[in-house]
């Protein structure tokens, strides 16, 4: 009997004054093991954040990513168990549903002898979830920029400090930004003016070039607008050298802060908790070894 086990990584988009294509690998992960067993069907276990919230069976995101390698390439494995091991919250904007998927593939690519490349695996995943640069990010680690349109993929890893990130995750129904529809070209040109600024400073680590880069007049606006204590939240990241940016449309809050992070996520926490909102925290470094995959056959 086979066991497959795959391990991804949470990741961020549209963050700071960054579009959708560009994403950053942090070191929570999903686990997903898979393993043969007598019989057929889908047998599907959840631990973990976000455990019961998806249906089972052939509904949850990793076995319909595994479905799809079966059908692409004409070929099933009959009888499995799928263990899915959660620690990213979900609806966060961290990337775990990409992260499903993605692993999904990954496993039955493996189970069927892994006929398609590491390539091949991440346009597909890119393709099935419309998210190019986060599903990238999470296979190869690291900074990641990359874009699809139509049939076409394109994306390539970028150099990033190492440093340590501290992940705010605030548990409120009022965290919805609304859309964007149409924006000033002034506050657009002022994004793409910002973008290089970001780079450089998540190449050198240098916290006030981030800074610039999170200037965020596009989607930060409104985003920021929904956080309760903004301003206090503000000026405490402010006082600690850090600043803080939002992931994609999620419920996340993406501080970058030279040091003192313990202490800075205690204050987080306890600056929340007077506003009545429960705040969870979490201090993670970047993650730059993407998927990690593992085989093994048991008796």
């Amino acid at each position: 009997m086979r066991r497959v086990r795959v391990t991804l990584p949470a990741t961020i988009t549209e963050f700071g004054c960054a579009a959708e294509g560009l994403s950053l690998a942090l070191a929570l992960h999903v686990n997903l093991e898979v393993i043969e067993r007598k019989g057929d069907g889908f047998v599907v276990e959840t631990m973990g954040e976000g455990a019961g919230v998806y249906s089972l069976g052939l509904r949850h995101p990793s076995a319909l990513g595994m479905m799809r390698v079966f059908q692409l390439l004409e070929r099933t494995v009959f009888g499995l168990t799928l263990r899915i091991d959660n620690a990213i919250p979900l609806a966060a904007g961290l990337g775990a549903e990409a992260a499903f998927s993605a692993a999904g593939m990954i496993a039955a690519n493996n189970l069927l002898g892994n006929p398609l490349s590491r390539a091949d695996l991440i346009e597909m995943a890119a393709q099935t979830t419309r998210q190019a640069s986060r599903v990238a990010a999470g296979m190869l680690g690291g900074l990641v920029t990359g874009f699809l349109e139509d049939i076409e993929l394109i994306y390539r890893n970028l150099p990033i400090e190492r440093m340590s990130i501290l992940l705010v995750v605030l548990e409120s129904e009022e965290l919805a930004a609304p859309p964007l529809e149409r924006v000033p070209r002034e506050d657009a040109l002022h994004d793409l003016t910002m973008l290089p600024l970001l780079l450089e400073g998540l190449r050198t680590g240098n916290y006030d070039l981030i800074g610039r880069g999170c200037e965020d007049r596009l989607s930060g606006v409104g985003r920021r607008a929904v956080v309760p204590s903004v301003e206090r939240f503000t000026k405490l990241v402010n006082d600690y050298g850090g600043v803080w940016t939002t992931s994609g449309i999620g419920a996340a809050l993406i501080v970058f802060a030279p040091d003192e992070h313990r202490k800075l996520a205690a204050d987080i926490e306890a600056l929340f908790r007077i506003a009545s909102v429960k705040a969870r925290t979490w201090i993670l470094p970047v993650d730059t070894q993407g998927v990690v995959v593992s085989a093994a056959q048991s008796a």
